[in-house]
């Protein structure tokens, strides 16, 4: 229903939330749609009393823009001072206990339980250890080629997250990047990789090789994030890399319907970059706004591509999203690339551009400029 209306639910939850607790009780925001409430109570039954009126309450339904929306709530409990005397473990430990309730198929709400820990607070050394690891410089980039089969060349790279960590080795982004979206640590991190994708580039023109175009992945949480255009602009200042040459990669889960989303897009078109819908096809996204999206790329999802030699279903889609393309002027990139007869099909079906273990692995930048520059 767009920013706005989100903000005025935060609002109205909030309104609510104050409207039915006991006196002297305080509530405050935590970010996001995460409240904090500090309960002067400290008998079960009157907690347990408590939690289930404010749910109750929250379950009412709640009038936006002349819309009805109902919302539900998880709340997590611990309690002072038998779970922590200090207020930064006492709210952990009640962040513990609200993830474990939203995992119940039971209870909306638990108190805060020692069992809860161990998954838990492995999550939460993770976490500290990559907000370290950012710090400490053990992230790095890995480059995978992009190939143009018109011309049998390397015409660009996506650029892959890996994590060197000091005891687990080398770390593929499906270990950590869910967390890091979880924790909201990728914006820190995203922010990071943008800033170490034009820094490479710049390297490489210093370097006097001939530029390739870079794509680079973009949540949908570092998207979003007000500060986002102004740290895009100042790398692209800071290594004086050139826009036309920089790619982001976005998924269909970003909100096409919202305003602020459809701002940020064509912020991002202005300023040179060119923009493509990564995994095209596995989201839900309504084909009317990549028609009217400022979008250059479609890129199929490897699960389409790696079996549609042998799913009917799969090799339609392809062909499919090729025509569909064509016709809106659109490049497409089919991701997943391992055997020739897929790219011979690609090639016949007048798809452009190629990446997967067929044409090459993703590398860290030396061994990607030896090959490939």
């Amino acid at each position: 229903m767009n920013h706005g209306a989100g903000d005025m639910l935060l609002r109205k939850v909030a309104e609510r939330l104050q409207g039915n607790l006991v006196s002297g009780a305080k509530v405050f925001r935590q970010g996001g749609d995460e409240f904090l409430i500090l309960l002067p109570i400290t008998k079960i039954p009157e907690i347990e009393r408590t939690v289930c009126e404010l749910i109750q309450s929250l379950e009412q339904v709640f009038y936006l823009h002349g819309k009805e929306v109902f919302v539900s709530a998880s709340i997590g409990i611990s309690l002072y001072p038998q779970h922590a005397e200090d207020v930064e473990l006492l709210t952990i430990k009640a962040d513990t206990a609200m993830y474990a309730a939203k995992k119940s198929h039971g209870k909306r709400w638990l108190f805060y339980d020692e069992t809860y820990l161990p998954a838990e607070q492995s999550k939460l050394e993770l976490e500290k250890e990559m907000r370290y690891g950012l710090e400490r410089g053990e992230f790095q980039l890995h480059f995978q080629p992009l190939y143009r089969i018109d011309t049998n060349t390397v015409s660009g790279a996506e650029v892959l997250m890996r994590w060197e960590h000091p005891e687990r080795g080398l770390l593929f982004p499906n270990t950590f990047i869910p967390l890091a979206e979880e924790s909201r640590f990728i914006i820190p991190l995203g922010r990071w990789m943008i800033r170490e994708v034009c820094r490479q580039w710049s390297c490489w023109k210093t370097q006097e090789y001939e530029p390739i175009s870079l794509a680079v992945n973009i949540s949908v949480n570092q998207f979003l994030h007000p500060d986002f255009l102004a740290e895009l602009e100042d790398a692209l200042r800071e290594y004086e890399m050139d826009p036309a040459y920089l790619e982001l990669e976005i998924t269909e889960n970003i909100p096409f319907s919202d305003s602020y989303a459809i701002a940020v897009l064509e912020h991002i078109k202005q300023l040179g970059i060119r923009i493509s819908i990564d995994d095209f096809g596995t989201g839900y996204s309504s084909l009317q706004y990549i028609q009217r999206l400022p979008v250059h790329t479609l890129k199929i999802d490897r699960a389409f591509v790696c079996d549609m030699m042998h799913n009917r279903n799969n090799k339609v889609l392809v062909e499919t999203i090729l025509l569909m393309a064509k016709q809106l002027d659109l490049d497409v990139v089919a991701e997943g690339v391992e055997e020739q007869e897929q790219l011979e099909f690609l090639k016949e079906n007048g798809c452009a551009l190629v990446q997967g273990y067929l044409i090459g692995k993703p590398t860290e930048a030396v061994l990607f400029r030896s090959k490939w520059l």
